[in-house]
């Protein structure tokens, strides 16, 4: 199996300023990423962004090169699956790759193991779904939240059963960490997720996106006591 591995990483953002390029944990965010890609066999790496030095990074992970995020697909409403479409058939126009399945994997989800990765692998072999999309268990739970209705007036977003925190049932949410994708079925569709897809809930059970200065400072804390238990073990 042949594995394109696209990372978007587009140079605005509102939370954080650059925040795939700013420095986490002692070096640009995105690399952490890429250090990632690059262990993965039978893999080609795109980097997909608009950012004007991004060719330093093509070259350090010898990644393809000379493809330019369009600036009309780095806008704070693009959607990915817009990015992915346009970026695949630029490259495939070229024709100098061949691959079966197309790798998501986002900068600001930089906590990742490798074991996750290997799990979705085996579950993509059994199962042959469309895509796969990794996912984690909620830490609040959706019974526990509220929307202002009105002035005065509040109400829950599920119906309360009146349940212990220990009864609840699971509820997850997509983390952006993994992405796998067919290739046919992506070209086709213009989409990722279908009735056809499957979820993996990854072994982290407190994951990080980065969207404001303080995700930073939270995902170093996590981030060093991933890698202290990893070690341990």
């Amino acid at each position: 199996m042949k594995l394109l591995t696209i990372v978007p990483a587009r140079a605005g953002s509102k939370g954080i300023k650059n925040k795939n390029f700013i420095n986490f944990l002692g070096k640009p965010l995105i690399e952490h990423t890429l250090d990632f890609a690059k262990k993965i066999e039978n893999n080609k790496i795109l980097i997909c962004s608009d950012y004007k030095n991004i060719k330093k990074y093509e070259k350090k992970f010898q990644t393809i090169n000379g493809y330019v995020r369009p600036k009309k697909l780095s806008k704070d409403n693009t959607m990915l699956h817009q990015t992915l479409y346009h970026a695949i058939k630029l490259i495939l126009k070229e024709g100098n790759i061949d691959f079966d399945y197309i790798l998501v994997l986002q900068p600001t989800s930089p906590i990742r193991l490798f074991k996750d990765f290997k799990n979705i692998l085996k579950i993509l072999k059994k199962d042959k779904p469309n895509s796969i999309c990794s996912v984690v268990k909620v830490k609040h739970h959706p019974e526990e939240y509220l929307k202002k209705v009105s002035k005065n007036r509040w109400s829950f977003l599920i119906k309360s059963n009146n349940k212990q925190r220990q009864n609840y049932e699971n509820y997850f949410f997509i983390d952006g960490s993994f992405y796998l994708i067919k290739k046919k079925f992506f070209l086709k569709n213009k989409q990722i997720l279908t009735k056809n897809s499957h979820y993996f809930p990854l072994s982290i059970s407190y994951p990080v996106d980065l969207d404001d200065p303080i995700d930073l400072k939270i995902a170093e804390v996590i981030y060093k006591f991933k890698n202290a238990n990893t070690r341990s073990k």
